[in-house]
């Protein structure tokens, strides 16, 4: 399963481009899914994630977004 999950990720050439700790902005296939940090993860690897909290188990909840284009978020 990890092997399939990591098979995911943005390949090796793709990963040049990201920077750890920063937010995109992520689509998959033309569909919008949201932002994320691009994170190192020895779970799943490399992956966007992000951390919500989920009130009705009154725990954090990480979500792995796997996307196949992507925007870096600049704030001014």
């Amino acid at each position: 399963m990890d092997e399939f999950l990591k098979s995911l990720n943005p390949k090796e050439n793709e990963k040049d481009i990201l920077i750890y700790g920063k937010k995109y902005k992520l689509w998959r296939e033309g569909e919008y899914l949201g932002t994320a940090i691009w994170t190192q993860d020895a779970n799943v690897g490399d992956s966007f994630q992000k951390k919500r909290y989920e009130p009705k188990i009154d725990q954090y909840i990480i979500e792995v977004y796997v996307a196949d284009s992507w925007e870096l978020i600049i704030n001014h």
